[in-house]
């Protein structure tokens, strides 16, 4: 396995450990949540650094039906990872708190319910988005490890 590809798992799992740390919000508290959950949003950036060729892709070659359903999968998830990044700045009470300075509960929510919405959406289709990648990966090592006997 090369050094790249190493990385990219390593970011990969930092990524679902940091999602796991923000889906326990009420056990980390509100500090810790919004720190690692600003560690996720680079680990996020990075991750899709590093696999552009994912998106230069989309419109080449044909779709099967997996292809489609690991596509649609794919941009939900990035649909997901978008509204609950987008929503923290209105939520915020650590991090980002010029913005919410000004506002009361009642303005906030709306924005709560969306950033948690879509954090849930996207954590259950970042299962199935790691599971396809399992499941890749798995064939990858194997045909490796009959390479190398």
């Amino acid at each position: 396995m090369n050094k790249t590809l190493k990385f990219k798992i390593a970011i990969d799992i930092l990524m679902t450990i940091c999602w796991i740390i923000t889906m326990f919000y009420k056990l980390t508290g509100n500090a810790l949540h919004e720190y690692v959950g600003m560690a996720l949003f680079f680990l996020f950036i990075l991750h899709t650094l590093l696999n552009w060729r994912w998106y230069a892709a989309l419109g080449k070659g044909t779709y099967n039906k997996a292809r489609i359903i690991r596509t649609v999968i794919n941009l939900a998830l990035l649909v997901c990872v978008i509204a609950t990044f987008a929503t923290v700045p209105f939520i915020s009470r650590t991090v980002y708190t010029g913005i919410t300075a000004g506002m009361d509960r009642a303005a906030r929510r709306p924005w709560q319910g969306l950033h948690k919405l879509a954090g849930k959406a996207g954590f259950a289709l970042m299962g199935i988005h790691i599971l396809q990648h399992w499941l890749l990966l798995k064939n990858v090592f194997g045909k490796s490890k009959k390479l190398a006997s």
